[in-house]
């Protein structure tokens, strides 16, 4: 039977020892090779964190207002895109009308009115656009749908029409219908007066969507179109020269109207380009901030490998010794 010493067991815990301590060395290299950074963080800086603490401070604060940018420019990308929808017959429309109105076919007086009509829903759905579970034009309301259903609107328009008799008497009641305080407010719109508060995408700026289904551009970018639809069902019931002055009236209003609606589209534009710039500023910061941390805490790779093959010669030297002072294979060492 084979008798141990202490001596042997002493330098089995020396070989042993060391073997761990060249291992966790190897682990080090190891993970300097995959992150690219030193492994040793406290004695690299020697215990002076600050630098560092500041740098992933930043990095989180741009993380956190990279995801609020990313959402400003989901929303108004959104709103941009629906609103561009609303408005993009209304040109067209006006001058059909008012074409319309001097042309004693009937076809193609029903026809324009008919598509004006058809208009009118494709407004309705297109200003009714929610994007990420958000209304876009109902305001701070956001989770309501900013108007009713066309026909729900028409018809309670429809209703309010049913004594006027005169181009005249059309303008009065649609003016009051739309205005606010009026049924627009309480019917077809469901937003609120209020605007969003807007996205704060930065320690100093906020960027604000303020256009909303309560603002006069839209009401009457509704109403015009709301009058060519309810006309188009014949109602009410005008006399040919009544009807023909007020697809006049309609047409050179929608004309008129469409110089207001490209401005508002424009801030919608502005918006959107501040947003794609600060999109860049963030992207730009973040590279920086990690170009710096790379500068601080950045490991050769070149070096690392270089370590890494030193290790694994010690490590392999010895496993050599232990075998020949124990007489033992590697495997059985192990």
């Amino acid at each position: 039977m084979n008798s141990v010493s202490l001596g042997d067991l002493a330098q089995f815990f020396l070989l042993r020892n060391q073997v761990g301590s060249v291992q966790h060395d190897m682990n080090d290299k190891l993970k300097e090779l995959s992150t690219g950074e030193v492994s040793d963080l406290s004695s690299h800086v020697s215990g002076n964190f600050s630098e560092i603490s500041a740098i992933e401070h930043d990095l989180k604060v741009g993380e956190s207002y990279l995801s609020v940018i990313n959402s400003a420019s989901t929303f108004l990308n959104a709103q941009e895109l629906a609103f561009g929808k609303a408005r993009s017959k209304i040109a067209g429309t006006g001058v059909a009308l008012v074409d319309a109105a001097e042309s004693s076919d009937q076809n193609r007086r029903a026809a324009v009115l008919a598509e004006s009509g058809n208009s009118f829903d494709l407004i309705v759905s297109a200003l009714n656009t929610q994007v990420a579970g958000r209304s876009v034009f109902s305001g701070i309301s956001t989770q309501s749908s900013a108007f009713a259903a066309p026909n729900e609107i028409l018809a309670n328009f429809e209703a309010a029409l049913t004594t006027a008799s005169t181009a005249s008497d059309v303008w009065s009641v649609a003016d009051a219908w739309f205005g606010i305080g009026g049924n627009y407010d309480s019917v077809a719109y469901h937003g609120s007066p209020e605007a969003l508060d807007g996205f704060k995408v930065s320690r100093e700026e906020i960027v604000r969507p303020t256009l909303t289904g309560y603002d006069p551009e839209v009401r009457n970018l509704l109403k015009l179109h709301a009058i060519s639809a309810v006309l188009a069902d014949g109602m009410p019931a005008l006399i040919e020269q009544e009807k023909s002055n007020l697809m006049a009236e309609v047409g050179q209003e929608m004309i008129n109207l469409d110089r207001a609606l490209v401005s508002r589209h424009a801030e919608l534009g502005g918006n959107q380009t501040r947003v794609e710039e600060l999109l860049v500023e963030n992207s730009a910061q973040r590279y920086a901030l990690l170009g710096y941390r790379k500068e601080l805490l950045g490991k050769d790779v070149s070096e690392t490998v270089m370590g890494l093959s030193e290790a694994q010669n010690k490590l392999e030297a010895i496993f050599t010794i232990t075998s020949r002072v124990s007489q033992l294979s590697l495997v059985k060492f192990l």
